[in-house]
């Protein structure tokens, strides 16, 4: 907004593929002086045993780095992780690749601050890339005196920095309707099973039960998982959760899995050396297309102590082999069908973010968005 009060213009919609055109945040002759970008080498040691491919969890931890790292140079005071928006993986990177994490501040507010994270591979002989995935993170500042805390604005300059500056605001405002989304999203699928509850039920040759696919684990945070703000590095989270979630992923399936995204990773708070930190996975719902959604949520406590909520998120795997069928998920409790009613209604989200991302759509832009 102006000094003279006049909203700044904004046009309606932006289309799709103007959006894409742009959405590449490192074009710039004159790079964003928030720009942080890090080169990772795949070792075995990085990779599933089972398959020459980098593991999720690693990948993560890295992107969190990355992001951070940016983050911290715009803020100039530590900063710490708060949310991931959802991440959809393209493809996965061999061994002996290098990963590429290109990080930049698309927008700051009063204390919070968004980075934009895009993540390529590049086979060191041939020199040619690979697009692996592009995510969101969202981080707070933290500063070492607990003093009140007014982040220094961004002053866009290309055209693609002026554009990703106003849809930043806009990806705020579709974070704090997100909850209310999935329950009005809820409160449909609700009346439309009341609506086919009476039509017959073909179940498939085999069966899982929900409760068969739980995964509970336990681990102690120890010196070498914490961040240099002394609390659990949020990357190393993130990998615990990756790992609960795939082994609950193939005690459904029982065959190789791939990830292809990650959903509503939001830190409520922190864990530190000494603690404990649970985590509970289990798959939420079964799509076709032989996917299917785990949920998993974390917990900490010290010994002797009450649990508090860390984080939650819900990952969503396919079947390697589509020749195989994926087994029908038996729901035999209350909270397990109301999580299945939920995990649909993220189906849809993602479904129709995925078109928006790969068709012809149009986005609207609030005019206030572009107040800084």
């Amino acid at each position: 907004m102006s000094g003279g009060g006049v909203p700044t213009p904004v046009p309606e919609a932006w289309s799709l593929k103007k959006l894409r055109s742009i959405s590449r945040p490192f074009l710039s002759p004159a790079p964003n002086p928030t720009l942080m970008e890090v080169n990772e080498w795949v070792w075995p040691s990085h990779c599933h045993q089972h398959a020459a491919v980098l593991r999720h969890g690693q990948l993560l931890r890295w992107m969190d780095v990355a992001a951070c790292l940016s983050a911290e140079r715009h803020a100039q005071m530590p900063c710490v992780t708060v949310s991931v928006d959802n991440i959809t993986f393209q493809s996965c990177v061999k061994v002996g690749h290098v990963v590429i994490l290109k990080a930049v501040v698309y927008r700051s507010f009063k204390s919070s601050l968004e980075v934009g994270l895009v993540v390529e591979s590049e086979d060191p002989f041939s020199g040619s890339r690979q697009h692996i995935c592009k995510a969101f993170f969202v981080f707070v500042a933290k500063p070492s005196d607990g003093a009140k805390v007014q982040l220094p604005t961004l002053s866009p300059v290309t055209e693609e920095e002026k554009r990703e500056f106003l849809l930043a605001a806009e990806r705020r405002r579709m974070r704090t309707t997100y909850a209310k989304d999935i329950m009005r999203l809820v409160k449909n699928i609700h009346r439309e099973k009341k609506r086919t509850s009476s039509l017959p039920s073909v179940l498939p040759s085999r069966c899982v039960s929900a409760a068969d696919t739980a995964v509970h684990t336990v681990q102690i945070v120890l010196p070498v998982h914490a961040n240099h703000h002394g609390t659990t590095f949020g990357g190393q989270i993130m990998e615990w959760m990756t790992d609960v979630a795939t082994l609950s992923g193939l005690r459904l399936s029982r065959s190789p899995l791939k990830l292809e995204g990650i959903e509503s990773i939001y830190f409520r708070g922190p864990s530190h050396v000494g603690e404990r930190v649970s985590l509970r996975s289990s798959v939420n719902r079964t799509f076709s297309g032989n996917r299917f959604e785990v949920g998993v949520r974390v917990e900490g406590y010290t010994v002797g102590g009450e649990t508090r909520h860390i984080n939650s998120a819900f990952f969503t795997f396919q079947l390697e082999d589509q020749s195989i069928t994926l087994p029908q998920l038996l729901l035999e409790t209350p909270v397990e069908k109301e999580r299945a009613a939920n995990a649909t209604a993220r189906h849809y989200l993602w479904l129709d973010r995925m078109a928006i991302q790969f068709e012809e759509r149009q986005v609207s832009l609030s005019s206030e968005n572009a107040v800084s």
